[in-house]
């Protein structure tokens, strides 16, 4: 696993650098409640101007391509 900032600066293992699933579909480890959790976490902190950490586990992939976002940590600014 790696930490991966709303910054961008750390790389990942996956198919795309920068980009990552909260796995919506409920295919992946996250049920579609937690996912969803997790996605609304991600808006909130965008609309509030706040940054987030995502922990992504670069192991496992949606559609082969994305990591998968296991917790994600909103930071008041």
């Amino acid at each position: 696993n790696q930490y991966v900032n709303s910054a961008g600066d750390t790389t990942l293992s996956c198919g795309n650098q920068f980009l990552f699933s909260f796995g919506c579909d409920g295919e992946s480890s996250n049920t579609r409640t937690e996912a969803q959790v997790m996605f609304n976490a991600a808006q909130l902190a965008l609309v509030t101007g706040n940054t987030v950490d995502v922990l992504v586990n670069d192991a496992e992939r949606y559609n082969g391509t994305l990591c998968v976002a296991e917790a994600i940590y909103v930071k008041s600014n």
